[in-house]
């Protein structure tokens, strides 16, 4: 068996002002139970979540892998330098 694995993934540091920046959790090998909300971003609105859930067979073995993705839309272009 695979042990869980969580992992959260920023999106891409260029974006056009009509995409997405997003922020991503993944858990692989075990349920998303509970997270806390996404975080507000100056200069930027959240725009509808969402999630995909998958399951792997590899060299017989069950990989299973949830993701929840918050999309975020830049109200104006620009240069912006995100908080840690």
């Amino acid at each position: 068996a695979y042990a869980q694995d969580i992992s959260i993934s920023l999106g891409n540091n260029n974006i056009p002002l009509n995409q997405y920046f997003t922020i991503t959790i993944s858990v692989t090998n075990d349920n998303l139970k509970e997270y806390s909300n996404f975080p507000d971003i100056p200069g930027f609105k959240k725009r509808a979540a969402s999630s995909m859930s998958s399951t792997n067979f590899i060299n017989g073995s069950i990989s299973s892998t949830t993701s929840i993705t918050q999309n975020y839309v830049a109200d104006k272009e620009g240069k912006f330098v995100l908080k840690p």
